[in-house]
């Protein structure tokens, strides 16, 4: 792998080699720059022009759009894989610039919920406004996020528990109908 990387390096037009990497599942991303000290655990950030996105060769079909709300680059914080119910969801937590607020600059932070098993971002929400802070609620296959900026998303993630069906009602009998005896076969078929 490190060869067909090297190869690709010195030369990006050599298809084969770029296919074969591809096969392999791993990115190329030769024409985008590694922002430095931005990444986090096996997660690295690139910037391409204006445009910053994350990868993580444990996922290579996934790519994370990083999106500056400020000034600033963005900075990966955290990185968060679901346990049972909610297996396969991840939340990706980064820092997505300084803002002007009303006491001076904001820190911005969006957190990426991302479904693993599909390689999809569910969404991308604000964590953080200055002191404002999301209230993230996991509950039921379903996850409820108050974000920072006021606005409230559901996301139905995973089945929820099965309902239990409500008891059913007993029709109300006589106390001779409770206390008859099933008839037999024989007592059937000769009318007793």
């Amino acid at each position: 792998m490190p060869d067909l990387r090297k190869a690709l390096e010195l030369d990006p037009r050599l298809k084969i080699a770029a296919q074969a990497v591809e096969r392999l599942g791993v990115s190329t991303r030769t024409s985008e720059k590694e922002v430095a000290d931005a990444g986090f655990d096996r997660w690295r950030v690139f910037q391409k022009g204006r445009q910053y996105i994350a990868t993580n060769d444990e996922f290579p079909r996934l790519v994370i759009n990083l999106e500056m709300v400020g000034r600033g680059q963005p900075r990966i914080l955290e990185w968060d894989v679901k346990k049972p119910p909610f297996s396969g969801i991840a939340v990706l937590r980064f820092h997505a610039g300084v803002v002007d607020g009303a006491k001076g600059p904001e820190e911005v932070e969006h957190a990426a919920v991302i479904d693993l098993q599909s390689s999809a971002i569910v969404a991308v929400e604000v964590q953080k406004q200055g002191v404002k802070e999301a209230q993230w609620t996991w509950d039921d296959g379903k996850l409820v996020v108050a974000s920072a900026d006021g606005i409230t998303d559901e996301f139905q993630l995973r089945q929820g528990k099965p309902k239990e069906p409500p008891p059913q009602a007993q029709p109300n009998r006589t106390a001779e109908q409770r206390q008859r005896k099933p008839r037999t076969l024989f007592e059937l078929l000769l009318g007793f």
